[in-house]
């Protein structure tokens, strides 16, 4: 079996790398993957993407949100994700991963974006969408306390896979997944506390959307 390299950024102000970086080498543990992790942006080979069948977003914009809204992602290294997306590459967007404008070359890349989440971090119901999908099948409804994000997703663009719902919040979508040039775009909001990380069904679901922005299903 040939191994598939992965690239994956991980870690940010509000999102330490370790739980993630567990979570992705779970999914990848048996697969014939291999994942190069990168906490810092500038590490990134952006200019040599090309090499990896598989890029994971884990990480944020904003460099230090808490003193400045300076942001690390520039038009270039957007456009350097959406290259390698169009000419086939894989691309998976979690959790911060997700927070991005909709209207830049990589938002429009993901075809949704992070718009905000409650103060409060609920347990939610993560439910599927009557969408036709191989990422639907064999889905069972489980139950995660965490950060709720609630996202814009351009459905005309993308097909709606999951959605979570708490009755004191509503709902919002989970989980969209769609084509975009040679490439494949899955992107899934949970995954800020480390025991949602660590969950399995968490787990299994995103192994499997891993596995079909790989085109493996």
């Amino acid at each position: 079996m040939i191994e598939i390299r992965i690239a994956a950024l991980v870690g940010d102000f509000y999102h330490e790398a370790g739980p993630m970086r567990a979570a992705l080498e779970a999914t990848a543990n048996g697969q014939g993957s291999s994942i190069d992790f990168f906490t810092e942006p500038t590490a990134v080979p952006w200019d040599r993407l090309s090499q990896y069948s598989l890029l994971v977003m884990a990480r944020e914009g904003r460099i230090a949100p808490r003193e400045s809204s300076a942001v690390w992602n520039s038009e270039s290294h957007e456009r350097a994700i959406a290259g390698f997306v169009a000419a086939g590459g894989g691309l998976v967007g979690l959790h911060a991963g997700l927070a991005y404008p909709h209207k830049g070359i990589y938002g429009q890349t993901l075809h949704g974006s992070f718009i905000y989440h409650p103060e409060e971090h609920p347990e939610f119901q993560v439910r599927p969408l009557d969408a036709a999908h191989v990422l639907r099948e064999g889905f069972h409804e489980f139950s995660l306390r965490d950060e709720m994000y609630f996202i814009h997703v351009d459905s005309t663009q993308t097909t709606r896979l999951l959605e979570v719902a708490a009755p004191d919040y509503g709902s919002s979508t989970a989980a969209w997944a769609h084509t975009c040039g040679k490439g494949r775009v899955f992107c899934f909001t949970p995954g800020h506390h480390n025991e949602v990380l660590a969950d399995p069904a968490y787990l299994r679901f995103l192994a499997r959307g891993i596995q079909w922005a790989l085109g493996r299903l």
